[in-house]
Order: C-alpha cells, then sequence, then structure tokens
C-alpha cells in the first residue's frame, strides 16, 4: 500500500507556540529573581473535553431538540469540537513552595489561536481589560501578556513575594557572629 500521507514530511513545526512564549516569560521572571521568584505555565488534569455520550445519540439528540439535522449534528462534533490544552499561569517563590498566585488561565485547540485568556478580576479591572480575552494572533497575546506583566498588582505580588524570600545572611548590616 502507497502512503497517503503526501508532502507531511515537508511540514514546518510551528515556532512560537503560546506555551513556549509563556515559558519564556517564566524563565526571564526566575532569572530577574534571582532565582527567587518562579513563574509557571502548567497543564491543568482533568479538565472535561469532548463528549461522553456516543456520536450517534448527540447527533439524534440534537436534532430532536433543535431541529437541527443530523448531519448537522455530526459535523458539530468532528474535529476539535470539545477540546481543548488547558493551562494555568501562576506565580510562587523559592521558600514559599505551597503557595500560588493565580493570575490566569489559558486554553486554545489545536490550533494555538485563537486562545482564550481566563484573567484574575483585580488585574483585569487595574488593566481595563475584560476577565474573559480571546487573542486571535501571536501579536495579540504578547500584547495582552505585556499589560498582564505589567501591572502593579501583579508587581505587589512579586514584590511581597521577594520580601519573604530575603536571604539573612546577604542583607546588609547584618551582624556577623564570630564563635
Amino acid at each position: 500500500m502507497s502512503n497517503l500521507w503526501k508532502g507531511i514530511e515537508k511540514l514546518e513545526v510551528l515556532d512560537g507556540m503560546p506555551k513556549e512564549l509563556i515559558e519564556q516569560q517564566c524563565d526571564e521572571l526566575n532569572k530577574a529573581t534571582f532565582g527567587k521568584i518562579i513563574a509557571r505555565l502548567e497543564p491543568i488534569e482533568n479538565v472535561p473535553s469532548g463528549t461522553a455520550a456516543p456520536i450517534l445519540a448527540i447527533s439524534g439528540l440534537l436534532t430532536s431538540m433543535s431541529g437541527v439535522s443530523n448531519e448537522e449534528a455530526i459535523q458539530a462534533s468532528l474535529g476539535d469540537s470539545e477540546s481543548y490544552f488547558n493551562y494555568e499561569f501562576y506565580v510562587t517563590s523559592r521558600k514559599t513552595p505551597n503557595y500560588k498566585y493565580r493570575v490566569f488561565f489559558l486554553r486554545h485547540r489545536a490550533l494555538p489561536y485563537p486562545l482564550e485568556f481566563f484573567l484574575e478580576k483585580s488585574i483585569a479591572t487595574e488593566k481595563s481589560l475584560e476577565t474573559k480575552i480571546i487573542c486571535n494572533t501571536q501579536a495579540d497575546m504578547m500584547e495582552v501578556l505585556g499589560k498582564i506583566f505589567g501591572s502593579n498588582r501583579l508587581k505587589g505580588v512579586i514584590q511581597s513575594l521577594l520580601a519573604m524570600n530575603r536571604d539573612p545572611e546577604l542583607q546588609p548590616n547584618t551582624a556577623i557572629q564570630v564563635a
């Protein structure tokens, strides 16, 4: 049998996927704070995706409830339908590993755009943003991230975490005890 996947070997891997770009920003924050503040974008597990009912039951239910044809109901369940890649973005610190300040949730389908941010309300209010933001391009995403990361609320959280992570031996005017 011949290979029917013609041209698949010539596809280029996409650069600049949302997860990759945000993880680069996590690294930047870690470097800027000398490893004291940790930002993470982690997958959220156990988020229901798709439907649990068999395809024919779905199409029959949709047909009877809404007058949608079987063909339309079947088409609605193909492709990505309800499948998402779900992430949470939070900051924590080296000395407070059990604490996390959730900044946003993020989700997208197999194609990275559009992607959806679900933003913490105080940051959204401060930056005059909606709590749900849809980005259709990488440029949109980077603009939104710039606003979020530049918020006074997030800077205040980071400042407080830095204060909790002071190393006494690195503080000026620390008395040195000689045995």
